[in-house]
């Protein structure tokens, strides 16, 4: 990683004006990871944006609210192409914010801890795509050490919330490193306590989703599939349910199916990282990554999806 750091501090060093972007319906690993690099780039005196959208998750709503002094950008207007952009916990074109910006921006840096795709960013100045880490959070807890640097505390916080997400409370993709990695967030003033009430959710809410939990189904011996009632959902509320399954014996993957607010059937698929649910996405029309990934499907019944996700792993 020490050529990787070397190179991503010369590049950082080159421009005055840098932007950095996530994936849509962003996280918190991806948005601690922004928010990381946002200080550091600041560290350098150097102007710097963060490019996401207004809507956000409840996690990540709550977090925005406890750091201040961060400039946003909701749209690729008035962005200077010869400027640095850093695309964080994607490596995927079609799974970034702004999409249109790749093309329009001449500097483009992925880091990223997912498994390549062949659909990957090209044309990039740099690009570090690390599927053994457990998330982004651990490539920017690295930077941190290289460059002797510190962040804010609160930042350091959101990190510790994202990556215990991304390793579904430490139960995958987790080694002594990932440990490491949360210790030396802890070191750089992470709160537990603060950590716990990003990550709390509404008690309704969670007692709905138990119920729902109750009527998931095997479809295999080692797939699970909850079907949601006629009820509308959050993509969010698919994916915690998907995960949720994965905690039952002989889960290795749990599907989520159900209605989106915007009346499209929505599926969640999650994985404990040895079978692709990305190939099964994509099927599908969706895409993601090998152990997280989903779809949404215009016109369609839940019956329908229901059947079409059926067919779908049976091939």
């Amino acid at each position: 990683m020490q050529e990787l750091f070397k190179s991503l501090t010369e590049e950082i060093k080159k421009h005055d004006t840098i932007y950095l972007m996530a994936h849509r319906n962003i996280d918190l690993d991806a948005f601690g990871s922004l928010l990381c690099m946002y200080e550091i780039i600041m560290s350098f005196n150097k102007e710097a944006y963060i490019i996401m959208n207004k809507e956000v998750n409840s996690s990540v709503s709550k977090a925005i609210s406890k750091v201040e002094n961060i400039n946003y950008k909701y749209s690729n207007r008035n962005i200077d192409e010869n400027a640095l952009l850093i695309v964080i916990d994607t490596h995927k074109k079609e799974m970034v914010e702004i999409p249109s910006l790749i093309d329009k921006v001449k500097n483009v840096i992925v880091l990223d801890h997912h498994i390549k795709d062949t659909d990957y960013i090209k044309n990039t100045i740099i690009s570090y795509i690390n599927s053994s880490l457990s998330s982004t959070v651990e490539i920017m807890i690295n930077y941190l050490k290289y460059l002797n640097k510190v962040i804010n505390p609160m930042i350091s916080t959101i990190m510790l919330a994202g990556l215990e997400i991304d390793t579904n409370n430490f139960n995958i993709k987790t080694t002594d490193k990932t440990y490491e990695i949360a210790a030396s967030l802890y070191k750089l003033g992470a709160d537990g306590l603060i950590k716990n009430e990003l990550l709390k959710e509404n008690k309704e809410e969670y007692f709905k989703r138990q119920k729902l939990i109750e009527s998931a189904k095997m479809i295999s011996d080692n797939i699970a599939l909850c079907v949601f009632d006629d009820d509308s959902y959050s993509k969010e509320a698919l994916a915690i349910v998907a995960t949720d399954l994965l905690q039952f014996e002989n889960v290795e993957v749990g599907l989520a199916l159900g209605k989106l607010k915007n009346g499209n059937i929505g599926i969640s698929a999650k994985s404990l990282g040895d079978i692709n649910v990305e190939d099964l996405m994509k099927k599908l029309g969706g895409g993601g990554h090998f152990n997280n990934a989903a779809t949404e499907i215009k016109d369609k019944t839940k019956k329908e999806v229901e059947k079409m996700l059926i067919s779908a792993i049976k091939e």
